[in-house]
Order: structure tokens, then sequence, then C-alpha cells
């Protein structure tokens, strides 16, 4: 997977905007948040979704993590979070996991699949990790560092490996102790398997850090001039003379300041060719493995430079580099210590010496350091950097805010941090900054920073209510990066968020075609499904889910509403506690609160539904859809006041909301209100003309009120819109018929009602309407079978009553 490198513009706009200038610190005392980590480093497809939103965003290194907030990492990628006293998770490949603080645990997480890697330090602390199976408490050794790994596959089942502590592995009601070197599988509704010891060892997983040594690491030329040049006269001076080591070395050295490793790495290595231990080029390709995350290659290559030149410092530095990257933190702080001791004014030395105090959870030692490296070399972005995630893990993010942006004041390119604070910004509601920082990427040409700005812009605008801005940035981020699941599954959410169900369940499809083993897209789907009443795609979709994540309490919740609406209320009683009890404990979403909600609105406890829907309300109070749902809930227990009341402001959160206006429209009718309602569905058409069904609405009560001329306007325009659903375009053209009958125009009226049947052979309306018009046109056989599907189609429909009693009278 290609990793997400993204450049930047607009430090000074974001600069003003924070409201204290780059790099200084914000005045007063500083609050405190509760933060339960930080991200050191992300690679590849690696998103977040903060607590309590419903949309992913992109992850990004030096990014406080929150109670609640989830991670999710694609194929062949990861990330690495730190906790509070030097413990830390790696994230593996193709893994789903959420975070939050934990009784007597330094953190919880539940993990639904993947991998994580625990890595506990000498001291007291443990980690919880909670599977769909089991329950691995991994807690620190008594000496050295403990490490578990933690595997959950599809379906479920669960894997305990450890090297180094101890770890507990609980199933059901019984628990087994894995110790060193040993390992463990559970399956749910299974107790774990005895212990068994690991032929080889298990070994420690790679930890990999590569953000933080690459902030050590300065290119060798100051600007992408000097850079350029020295090239130039490179490449000038090897045609003269081909046998001198030293262009080749400077070509290199500007090559892979251009990013080109592996032919910076062919002239290293043609340099060294020229002159046997050059000492400049082993160094360079020393640097050029780093870049590439080979630590122990590039261990060799530095130590082999630094038994040319004993005092090299970027040899040195180098192995201090590597056995950072590597996760040996002991050999790292060894190394940094040295360079100190060869350079005492080697700020860079003591940032080494202070990430590494700082990943073993050293805080004062660390901010020590780091505020004394930052008095050593001035115009670096790797103090501030290190020291704001300092500030983020001790809760105090003004601070983490104001040194992320001193940072990007000493280097702009600093894309990481530009992320994450536009992260920071989101999840605090600084919609504007966000906005902007977002916004800086989709003016590069790099598909993947693009992709990532539009994914954001995406948020921000959920985040304002603003669905189909939201919608439009999401399609973009799924056009340039193509079939990213994080990506799908939000576009897929706004659909839902629209009402546009169909669009929905296709955006969910291909979402279940990119990730076929994966419990969460199935359950997007099936959400979807229920949306336009497939109940029997609902069902299968969400049993599917259920496979692959036994603990998916959400799909459980879903199943319950698919059987409840074929008609098995045992059953999905039975699925709607299942549900109900796997979201205690969980820090739960708008949508989570929606589907809670759902679950108890078709059970009849109206009460707790809307207690449900207006937490949704509470939490996104800028999103017209939970508005809309408020509304809906209230419209249904009688209070037709407060559901107007909610469409209303819906509307003035976004005026294009047309499901609002739509049952706005439909309660002032009622009141008798009809001019109003007209009123205010020629606005909604006005602000949104694609709107199939408010223009169906719109013409019939236009009709109602006598004019004829303006329904058949706005029915021609709703039948001209593409992609409407069979059943709203029956709606409209059973409206359209009856405005053609007005017009005495009873052949094409019964046109009308026949396309209306071909589309829906169900609409007893549609029967009635055209039964009428063969009478008129003397088609008495054409009329009676017509009458016959009245009798048979509106017999059981309250609606529909006077329709069968005419026809029935019909009957001979």
């Amino acid at each position: 997977m290609k990793p997400r490198l993204i450049s930047f513009a607009l430090v000074a706009l974001l600069c003003v905007g924070l409201g204290s200038s780059c790099g200084g610190k914000p005045s007063g005392e500083s609050k405190a948040y509760p933060v339960l980590g930080v991200v050191v480093h992300t690679g590849g497809d690696s998103d977040m979704r903060l607590a309590e939103k419903d949309c992913w965003v992109p992850a990004a290194a030096t990014s406080p993590l929150f109670t609640g907030d989830s991670l999710q990492t694609g194929a062949s990628s990861g990330m690495v979070v730190l906790l509070k006293n030097g413990v830390s998770l790696a994230v593996g490949g193709e893994t789903r996991a959420d975070l939050k603080a934990g009784k007597g645990v330094t953190a919880v997480v539940n993990l639904d699949r993947g991998s994580v890697v625990v890595r506990l330090p000498s001291k007291a602390s443990s980690v919880r990790v909670v599977t769909p199976a089991a329950t691995a408490e991994c807690t620190s050794g008594i000496k050295d560092e403990a490490v578990s790994v933690v595997e959950v596959a599809p379906g479920g089942g669960t894997l305990l490996r450890v090297s180094g502590g101890q770890s507990t592995l609980t199933g059901g009601t019984s628990e087994v102790r894995v110790s060193e070197g040993q390992q463990s599988s559970v399956e749910p509704g299974q107790a774990p398997g005895r212990p068994q010891k690991v032929e080889g060892g298990v070994g420690a997983p790679p930890y990999d850090v590569s953000f933080l040594v690459g902030l050590l690491t300065d290119p060798y030329f100051r600007t992408r001039a000097s850079r350029d040049q020295t090239a130039d006269d490179a490449r000038s001076k090897i045609t003269i003379d081909p046998t001198d080591p030293w262009p080749h070395l400077n070509l290199a050295r500007a090559l892979l300041d251009q990013g080109s490793v592996a032919d910076a790495r062919a002239q290293f290595n043609v340099a060294l060719e020229l002159k046997p231990q050059f000492q400049q080029a082993l160094a360079g390709l020393g640097r050029a493995d780093l870049v590439e995350a080979r630590w122990a290659e590039a261990t060799d290559l530095y130590e082999r430079s630094r038994r040319v030149d004993r005092e090299s410092l970027e040899s040195v530095l180098g192995i201090g580099q590597a056995a950072l990257g590597a996760g040996d933190l002991a050999e790292a702080k060894k190394w940094f210590k040295e360079l100190i001791e060869l350079d005492p004014t080697s700020g860079t030395g003591y940032t080494g010496l202070g990430i590494v105090e700082l990943l073993q959870g050293e805080g004062e030692s660390a901010r020590t350091d780091l505020e004394k490296a930052a008095t050593l070399e001035k115009g670096k972005a790797r103090e501030p950097v290190g020291v704001a995630m300092l500030d983020a893990l001790s809760g105090k993010l003004d601070l983490w805010k104001s040194g992320l942006v001193g940072a990007l004041d000493a280097e702009p390119g600093l894309e990481q941090a530009r992320l994450s604070l536009a992260c920071g910004m989101l999840r605090q509601g600084e919609l504007d900054q966000a906005e902007a920082y977002y916004k800086s990427l989709t003016g590069t040409d790099d598909p993947v920073q693009m992709s990532a700005g539009y994914q954001g812009l995406g948020a921000v605008e959920l985040s304002r209510g603003a669905l189909e801005k939201a919608k439009a940035d999401f399609v973009k981020a799924q056009d340039l990066e193509v079939d990213r699941l994080p990506v799908l599954v939000d576009l897929g959410q706004t659909h839902l968020l629209l009402e546009e169900g169909d669009a929905a369940a296709a955006t969910f499809t291909r979402a279940v075609g990119v990730g076929p083993y994966d419990y969460y897209p199935h359950q997007w789907l099936a959400r979807s499904y229920l949306d336009i009443e497939e109940y029997a795609g609902a069902e299968a979709e969400s049993r599917s889910a259920i496979v692959l994540d036994p603990a998916d309490w959400r799909s459980r919740l879903v199943l319950g509403l698919a059987l409840q609406a074929r008609g098995a209320p045992n059953e999905a009683s039975a699925e709607f506690e299942r549900g109900r009890s796997g979201s205690k404990g969980r820090v739960l979403t708008a949508s989570d609160h929606v589907l809670l909600g759902r679950s108890y609105l078709v059970q009849g406890r109206s009460a707790d539904a809307l207690a449900e829907f207006r937490a949704a309300r509470k939490m996104e109070p800028r999103n017209p859809a939970y508005r809309v749902l408020v509304g809906d809930a209230l419209d249904q227990s009688g209070d037709a006041a407060g559901a107007l009341a909610e469409y209303r402001e819906a509307l003035r959160i976004d005026p294009a909301f047309s499901a609002a206006g739509v049952k706005a429209a439909s309660i002032l009718s009622g009141q008798g209100e009809r001019g109003e309602a007209i009123e205010l569905l020629m606005d909604v058409v006005e602000k949104d003309p694609n709107d199939a069904a408010a223009r169906g609405m719109l013409a019939q009560y236009l009709l109602d009120d006598d004019d004829v001329d303006g329904a058949v306007f706005q029915l021609e325009a709703a039948k001209a819109l593409p992609g409407t659903s069979p059943e709203v375009l029956a709606g409209i053209l059973i409206t359209s018929g009856n405005a053609l009958d007005r017009r005495q125009d009873f052949n094409g009226a019964v046109a009308e009602y026949t396309l209306a049947l071909a589309g829906d052979p169900a609409r007893g309306d549609a029967w009635y309407y055209m039964a009428g018009d063969l009478e008129r046109l003397g088609r008495a056989a054409d009329a009676l079978t017509a009458y016959r599907q009245v009798v048979a189609l509106c017999a059981d429909n309250p609606e529909w009553k006077k329709f069968y009693e005419e026809a029935k009278a019909r009957m001979p």
C-alpha cells in the first residue's frame, strides 16, 4: 500500500485561526482533557473514527486518542499507539479496534478483527483486550518488557501468543495462564485451549515507529535549489570523470533527498566500488535503508561506516535510529547518549534521547531532554513534535496544538502534524480550521493526498450538517483512491442520512466486495436493506456479519428489525436483547442511538425510542437527519406540533434537506394549512430540484388546490429525473393520471396508470382510477377486470377502503 505522503500550505492562515503565534504557548492554565494515548506512527491505509462520531478520517502520527476512538487499518498497513506509562499498542494490518479507559488497567481494547501487539514496560501496568471469543489480560513483567500478541480471525477465533511476561486468556468461565514462549487459542463459546509451547519461540513482532525515526533525519540539502544544482553539477562531473567517487556520492545524496531511493542506492554503491570503505557512502547506504525501514541492514552499514571513522556523528546517529526503528529502546538510548558524549551540542542526540524516554513512559526526563534540544538547534520540527506528544498524553491539547503549529512553522512539509491538527480541530468543533487543513491536500497532484483531503472535508461537512456537500466530497475521495473501505462506509452512511437507500445499498454492496470476510461492510449493507424495506436481504447480511463477528451487537439489532418486519416478533425480541446487552459499556455514536431507537420503536416503546433519537440529535445537533428522526417519533406519538418544530429546524440547518420539507408539508396539509404547505414545498424544490418525491407531493397539493397546470409542470419535471425509486415513480404517475383526468384526457390517464402498475402492480389506487377511466371510454370488460384487482388489493388496506367498497358495488 502506498504511504500517505502529504505536502501542505496555508500555514499562516491556520496559525492565525488558532489564536496564537506559531510556536507560541497559549497564556493561562491549560485545560486537561481525558486523553487515553497518542498515535506515534501510521503506515499505509490507516484511519480513525473519533468517539461519538460516525465517519472515518485518515489517521496520523501525533494524534491524541480518547475513550471511544476506533482504529482501522487496511492490508499491509499498521499503526503504533503510545498509552500512559510507556505502554504501547502495535496495530496490525486489516484490523479494527476501539479503545476505552478501564478500571485497574491502562486501557481496554475491543478487538473486532485483526491483531494487536501489547508492549508493557517493567512497571505495574496491564491492558485488557476483548475479542468476540475471549478476554486477554496482558500484564507487565517483573524486570523485562512484557509482549503479548492477540489475533482475531474471521468468525471471532482468538489466538494469544506471549513473547515476554505473562498473560491470561478467559473464555466463558474458564481461564488459562499463558507464559513466555507459549500460545493459547479459543473459539467463541468455548474454553481456551491448554497453553502450548511455541517451537523456536514466539519472538517479538516488529515495532514500527518510522515516523519518529524520520524526525531525526535532516535532508542533505537545505533547499531544493541547492539540491538540484548539486545533482546537475555531479552529473556533469561524472560525464567528465566517471572514476571520481565524490560526484557519485553527491548525486546519491541529492537523489535520496528527492525520494529516489533505488537510484540513490545505486550511486552510493558506485562510489563505494570506486573507493572501498568510503565512509560517507556507507553512511548514505545506511540512510537509504532507514528510509525503507530495513533496520538490520541499516545497522550493519552504519557500523561499517563507524569502523572507518570512530567519531562519525552520522554513523552513531544512524545506529541509534536503526535501533529505535527496530523497537530496541535500550540500545537506541545507548547510542543517542554516545552521540551526546561525542558532541555535547547535538540537539539531534538530545531529541533522540527524549523520544526514547517518551516511548518508555519517562515523561519528565523526555521533556527535559527535548527542551534541551530546542536550545541547541533552532528551526527544527522534531523537538516541538516530541513535546506536543508529551502534552497530548498529559491531556493539554491547547499546548499540543500550539506545539504542532510551531513544528509546522519550522517545517511546513510535516504532513503528519497537519493531518493530526485537522483531526483534532474536527474533534473539538473547530470546523473552519479543520476544513482549511484538509482542503490544502486537495490541491496537490497526488491522488492519495487528494483523496485524504476530500475524505476529511466530507467529515467536516457531516459535522456541519451539510449532507449533500459531504456526499460530494466522499464521492471525490472514492474516485481518487478507489475502494478504500472507510471511504465507502462514509459515503454509504451519508446516502442513508439523505434517505437515499438504493444508493446506500449499492455503495455497501461494493464495500462487501472489497471486504467479503469482514463483518463491518455486511453490517452496513444490512442496515441499508432495512431502509429500502428489503427485509430478506437485511436478515441475510446481518446473519453474515454475525458469523464473521459473533460479538457484533449492531447486527443483532438489524437482524431483530428484519425479523420483526418479516413477522417473527419472538425471534426479533431475542435478537434485540442480545444487541442491547452488547451495547452496554460501549461508547455509542449517533447512528448507534438511532439503531437502538428503531429497535424500541417497533416494539411500541415510543418513550425509549424517542430518548435514543434525542441522544443522536444531541451528539450531532447540526445534522438534519437526526432532527427528522426525532420529528418522526413525535409525529407517531401524536405530537404534531413538536414534530413540525423538528422538521423546521432541520430545514433551517440545511434548506436543501428535502425529506424534512416533505414531512413538514404533510403535517401542515393535515392541519388544513395547504397554502403554507405548498409554499414550503416550492422552497424545497427550488433548493433541491432533483427530489422527485418533493415534486410529486407538491403536484398533489397543487392539484388539490385546482392548479392543474402547476401540478402538471411539477409532474413532468419529476418524471424526467433519473434514478427515481419505483415506489416514488408509481405515485408520481398516478398523480399525473389524476391531472389528466381533470383535463378529460382519459386515454392519457389510462396510459399513466398502466405505467404505474408496470412498476408496482400492487397499487390498488391505480387500478381503481384506471377502472373508472376505462368505463368512461366504454371498455366495460377491461374496467371489470380492473375492479376485480381493486377488490383483491384494497380489501385489507384501510387507506383504500373507499376504493374497495365502490369497486365491490360495481361487481356483477
